[in-house]
């Protein structure tokens, strides 16, 4: 669903999940999509530094770990 939306179009601001259906599905729409979208932010349930270096190393801007407060989302996206 992820991959339909985002296909062919351009974003300024793509913030998703990086378990989406499946573990890891997030950073496979990352890679697949590449870096011709805006900015992206991770949000993720998982605290794992690998989890979070591999977000970094496709480009994304942030990375932040559930449970988050608002504020810290909004910066994020700013």
């Amino acid at each position: 669903e992820a991959r339909a939306a985002l296909g062919g179009r351009d974003f300024s601001l793509v913030v998703s999940e990086v378990d989406l259906d499946r573990a890891g599905a997030g950073l496979e729409l990352r890679a697949d999509i590449g870096k011709e979208t805006g900015s992206w932010v991770f949000l993720s349930s998982s605290d794992s530094r690998d989890v979070a270096r591999r977000a970094f190393e496709l480009g994304v801007d942030d990375f932040l770990t559930k449970q988050v407060a608002t504020e810290i989302v909004v910066a994020a996206t700013r």
